[in-house]
């Protein structure tokens, strides 16, 4: 009998830590593994799940108070009735104490930075001790955010280093970029400098410090244009950001997009203007593509990003520093 998992998705969406869920279930061995994915309601996530032929479980938003009651009450009784054996939580801690309850093991991959003043267990240590005492193995994407934890008092022998992948798709469209076609659709040259960034619209991001960048470099070269390609709560704010800096005709939104790389792959430039990060898939995923990238130094990205090197890193919230580093590349 194969191992029966249930992975427990934080998001219906589409987004970093969803995409790498999906390359792991991608390369599972059936025949030792089957896989059952659960997911806060309905979205894009769900819709690349079932396309693939994922067996998919969907259930009310797992927030306010359902945070507390779903893995009390509801997760033991899901996990005796779908003979789980393995818990692998996504971003969801608070679902490691239904393993402990119900007797089933638990991996947990971490995808939040502890340098986040008003999170939860940033502010409170001893919390984060206990959620983590539950699950047997804990999977980060970045050696610093295992440095991270084990300053926090969890025991270095159950972190793990699983530094994240690219999806199979992103070669294709390095073999076969498609330069000229992103320009014609955005209505520009075929020889328009694009710089882009990747990410949800939400303060994490930096998209701010991104545009305010774009500002600085608009004024020293006319001819680069910027794209912005992510969905989130932010969109209507950066949109009037962009407008009031005067960048109308030369910041795109592009909204979420299914073929991410087609987009990527185009680029001239690629910045990361994050102010937390574990490490980018953005930041992996350029690298792969040899576009040349700009990120700020937050978390694990300078073990991906060697500075002056491999690319260029700046500080956090520092649009000037930015913008003199995309200066620099593109010339």
């Amino acid at each position: 009998m194969p191992t029966r998992i249930l992975y427990i998705s934080r998001s219906a969406d589409l987004a970093g830590s969803e995409r790498q869920l999906a390359l792991i279930l991608r390369g599972l061995d059936r025949k030792r593994f089957e896989p059952l994915v659960l997911c806060p309601g309905e979205g894009s996530f769900t819709q690349l799940l079932r396309s693939a032929g994922e067996q998919v479980l969907v259930v009310p938003p797992l927030t306010g108070l359902r945070k507390l009651t779903f893995p009390i009450f509801v997760l033991p009784r899901l996990l005796r009735r779908e003979g789980i054996d393995l818990i692998h939580l996504h971003a969801t801690r608070f679902c490691s104490i239904g393993g402990r309850l119900a007797g089933v093991p638990v991996v947990e991959a971490i995808t939040m930075s502890r340098a986040i003043p008003q999170a939860f267990l940033s502010r409170r240590p001893w919390a984060d001790r206990i959620f983590s005492s539950f699950p047997r193995v804990l999977l980060v994407p970045s050696q610093h955010q295992r440095d991270e934890l084990i300053a926090r008092g969890i025991p270095a022998s159950k972190i793990h280093v699983l530094y994240n992948s690219v999806w199979p798709q992103l070669h294709t469209w390095i073999a076969s970029p498609d330069r000229a076609g992103v320009r014609a659709e955005l209505g520009l040259s075929s020889d328009t400098p694009l710089v882009g960034v990747f990410g949800r619209l939400e303060p994490q991001k930096g998209i701010a410090d991104f545009l305010n960048a774009a500002a600085l470099v608009a004024i020293r070269d006319e001819r680069v244009h910027f794209l912005v390609c992510g969905e989130g709560g932010l969109r209507e704010a950066l949109l009037s950001h962009r407008d009031d800096l005067g960048l109308q005709e030369r910041v795109h939104f592009l909204g979420f997009q299914t073929e991410v790389y087609r987009w990527l792959t185009a680029l001239d430039l690629s910045v990361q203007s994050s102010v937390w990060e574990p490490l980018s898939n953005h930041v992996i995923e350029s690298m792969t593509a040899g576009i040349p990238i700009v990120a700020t130094d937050v978390g694990g990205t300078a073990e991906a990003v060697l500075d002056e090197r491999s690319g260029l890193l700046v500080p956090p919230g520092n649009p000037q520093r930015m913008a003199e580093a995309m200066v620099r590349l593109l010339n």
